[in-house]
């Protein structure tokens, strides 16, 4: 089950198994130019949660020029965009 915003992007969604036991359940949240900033995982056969967050640097057009993405905390990648304009 799946619930998105008015973009079309997913806020939240959820898994079940055969017998509608909760296997996952997913939690986004974005800012207000709609650039997620977090997704919390929830999986409750591991009893775990896995939290991934996203920080941007943006050029004077508003275009995302660095992505840091971590994970529980922890950098685990950075992405650097670039644009050629005309």
């Amino acid at each position: 089950m799946t619930r998105r915003n008015s973009a079309g992007r997913v806020l939240d969604r959820s898994s079940f198994n055969g017998s509608h036991r909760l296997i996952s359940h997913l939690t986004c949240n974005y800012d207000n130019q709609d650039n997620l900033l977090t997704e919390i995982w929830v999986f409750s056969a591991y009893n775990s949660i896995d939290t991934t967050s996203y920080e941007y640097e943006f050029d004077a057009q508003g275009n995302i020029l660095v992505q840091t993405v971590y994970v529980n905390g922890e950098v685990d990648e950075v992405n650097r965009f670039s644009y050629v304009y005309y």
